[in-house]
């Protein structure tokens, strides 16, 4: 057991009362966890013993490429950094430690991208047929990647969907404590409907433990499911339908925007559908369907193709 699970403990505790979401805390509560592993590696046993100078190696330690390990993204590196100020914080506020070794940090702004990472309609075709509806998880997880794909559903919003808030008849799914606060109501598809209709009466009974259990997707523990486990079982997918990028719930998210936008969707109604606040967010399906075309004219067009540039003066 890590040494300092009291101080944990009593992080969580803090952060649950001043709202922080479930997803927040864990990842918190994760990343601290992996700073301590990194303090015992260097033989590190009190907290008073972590300097400036500890965290700005730290700090190195998460920037570097070293063997066996995937490199960490700016915005990942300062995620773990984020946490561990966030732990020392806690202890100068509440824990009566009187100095905080992190105070020196400034975190680096990762580069912004807007676009994010897109399945094609044939890469998404594959990802919605690698489940196995034949068995109770093959059908829930199809069900889950028809929703996913349907509405664009957030990974959050479909671990608090409710079964009473799947309306099969119109077609509607309730989302709990959307963005913003308020729950809200969306469209889903005629397969997504017929695909939960399945889930609901012939397989999550058979993944059910607890009768009083409301929670619509259920682990094969009969449990709700926990924050990562969607993206895990998005990636599960993506593997085995040979898709050979990073993709998680928010892809799928996103490729819904894209392709409803590709075939001519207002943005008006896919700001309404994913529930952007400002029309703004939404402006990225323009600048994908941009940069796609852009790649389709450099590959097709007769002034584009085999056109030496250099030799003109």
């Amino acid at each position: 057991m890590n040494r300092w699970q009291k101080e944990l403990a009593d992080l969580k505790i803090s952060m649950l009362t001043n709202q922080y979401s479930e997803r927040t805390i864990s990842m918190y509560i994760n990343y601290t966890v992996k700073f301590f592993d990194y303090l015992a590696e260097k033989s590190i046993e009190k907290l008073s013993e972590v300097t400036p100078e500890v965290i700005n190696q730290y700090h190195v330690y998460l920037a570097t490429e070293r063997p066996g390990v995937k490199k960490i993204c700016v915005k990942t590196q300062n995620l773990k950094m984020v946490a561990v100020m966030n732990f020392f914080r806690f202890l100068v506020r509440d824990k009566n430690y009187l100095y905080d070794p992190t105070s020196h940090l400034k975190l680096k702004d990762p580069p912004r991208h807007r676009t994010r990472e897109v399945l094609s309609e044939k890469e998404m075709e594959r990802l919605l047929n690698a489940p196995n509806p034949e068995c109770p998880i093959g059908l829930r997880d199809k069900a889950m990647l028809e929703l996913y794909y349907s509405c664009g559903i957030r990974n959050s919003e479909s671990r608090t969907l409710l079964v009473k808030d799947v309306d099969l008849e119109n077609r509607i799914v309730r989302i709990r404590h959307a963005k913003g606060g308020e729950d809200q109501s969306v469209p889903i598809g005629r397969v997504c409907a017929v695909y939960l209709e399945e889930y609901i009466k012939h397989a999550r009974p058979k993944l059910l433990r607890n009768d009083l259990e409301e929670t619509l997707f259920l682990s094969k523990n009969g449990k709700p499911l926990g924050f990562e486990m969607p993206s895990t079982i998005v990636q599960k997918y993506a593997k085995i339908a040979k898709i050979e990028r990073d993709v998680d719930c928010h892809t799928l998210r996103h490729t819904c925007g894209t392709h409803l936008y590709n075939h001519g969707a207002d943005l008006r109604c896919i700001q309404e559908l994913l529930r952007h606040k400002s029309l703004d967010t939404t402006q990225i399906y323009i600048e994908v369907k941009i940069t796609t075309l852009r790649k389709v004219l450099e590959k097709t067009h007769p002034r584009e193709r085999g056109m030496d540039v250099t030799s003109i003066e």
